[in-house]
């Protein structure tokens, strides 16, 4: 009977160190990731053991929620709340009570216009921190916020910019899970995002780039779209300027999404049928077109090639005046017809004053008429400032010329 008892101890820690050497070999497979599955719920977690970029869009749209809250509770001046979200060991730390607390935050303050540009996360089993940046018109804030699995709770702990680099470049040395208890104002329910709301989001920081930082959104453009599109910092500059209005309204009218091997291609249209392509190899890492004529995909092409005459025609004056819509001068002379530009805008300064002076900011244009004489197409268009019944409308008569692909030239009435 011992002997047996020997037996079944001796199997049962061949098995226990079987599992050991298992965890080992699945640890070192999922690239520094432990995976621990939850039977009750039917969710799998992914355990980083460093701090990595967050990688799911729920995670992000709850850190969203945690964000919009935390400033919500400061612009209500609301002490109780704000004592109730933040960090029990930051309270103690910075000796906060509920009579100092906004005072305290006032250099962690969030306006109205804000993105979230970075988050990164440190998982456990029940329990995960993130560092979070958000981005201002006019700076940048640091927040830690920790996050119970178990409870749905959160507290969020305001850092420096050092603390923030220092975490994400160094790492915390331990995570110890902790329960954070329920109170009136910690509570939180996953945020879902749809790929609407995705493009929705790439949309919005890019539109904050566009408005309030310059220098990032130019570096976020694809390096082939920035060298034929605008060549220079300069240029770009000069964009932003003269497009500010309409950046600002910027809003979603549709999307699509292609899914890659290497990369996911999100394609924003606003109200104003301005094409806006994100290329994303990351949950916020991507670069981005602000328009889909500087640099034609094999899609459009092949589209045009077994379009009509009148697509082709239409397609081809509509982007000649989104061009002009977007103040993209350059590419709109490009195509002017040599004798058309013989004859009346010898510089493309020229062209640009006339158009300034002679067009809408906002031109929107139908197709109404088209003749052909020996491959030249005069065509009718009406053009309106808007898509309102209080619109004003000119008609213009354009000569159209197709090229080779999806080429084009035209001269219009003076």
């Amino acid at each position: 009977m011992n002997k047996i008892k020997k037996i079944i101890i001796i199997l049962s820690i061949i098995l226990l160190l079987i599992i050991v050497a298992i965890g080992i070999y699945l640890k070192k497979e999922n690239n520094n990731s432990i995976i621990f599955e939850d039977e009750n719920a039917d969710v799998e977690y992914v355990l980083e053991e460093k701090i990595v970029p967050i990688k799911n869009m729920n995670d992000f749209a709850t850190i969203q929620y945690f964000i919009e809250k935390y400033r919500n509770i400061y612009e209500e001046q609301n002490s109780l709340a704000m004592i109730n979200i933040l960090d029990e060991e930051w309270k103690e730390l910075q000796d906060t009570t509920i009579n100092n607390v906004l005072q305290t935050l006032q250099q962690w303050q969030i306006g109205d216009e804000y993105i979230i540009p970075e988050v990164y996360v440190k998982s456990g089993y029940t329990f995960s921190k993130y560092f979070v940046e958000v981005k201002q018109p006019q700076k940048n804030t640091y927040f830690v916020i920790s996050k119970d699995n178990v409870n749905f709770t959160f507290a969020i702990e305001p850092i420096t910019n050092e603390q923030y680099i220092e975490s994400v470049q160094k790492g915390i040395p331990k995570l110890v899970e902790k329960e954070l208890p329920v109170n009136d104002d910690n509570g939180f329910e996953m945020e879902v995002m749809s790929e609407e709301d995705i493009a929705q989001e790439y949309l919005k920081q890019l539109q904050f780039y566009l408005l309030y930082d310059n220098e990032t959104c130019y570096d976020l453009l694809e390096d082939e779209y920035k060298k034929e599109r605008f060549g220079s910092y300069e240029e770009f500059q000069k964009y932003t300027e003269e497009n500010k209005e309409t950046i600002s309204d910027i809003t979603l009218m549709s999307y699509g999404i292609e899914l890659g091997e290497t990369y996911d291609e999100y394609t924003a249209v606003d109200t104003n049928d301005n094409y806006y392509i994100f290329s994303t190899t990351g949950l916020l890492d991507y670069k981005v077109q602000l328009d889909n004529y500087t640099i034609t995909s094999d899609e459009f092409n092949e589209r045009y090639k077994e379009a009509s005459i009148e697509e082709k025609l239409f397609s081809n004056i509509n982007l000649f005046y989104k061009m002009i819509n977007t103040k993209d001068y350059r590419h709109a002379y490009s195509h002017l017809a040599d004798g058309f530009k013989d004859n009346y805008f010898k510089t493309q300064d020229e062209f640009e004053l006339y158009v300034r002076e002679n067009f809408y900011n906002h031109n929107v244009v139908t197709l109404n008429n088209i003749e052909e004489k020996n491959g030249i197409y005069i065509c009718t268009v009406s053009i309106k400032s808007d898509n309102s019944v209080s619109a004003q409308t000119m008609q213009k008569t354009i000569i159209l010329q197709l090229g080779e692909e999806n080429d084009f030239v035209l001269s219009f009435e003076i």
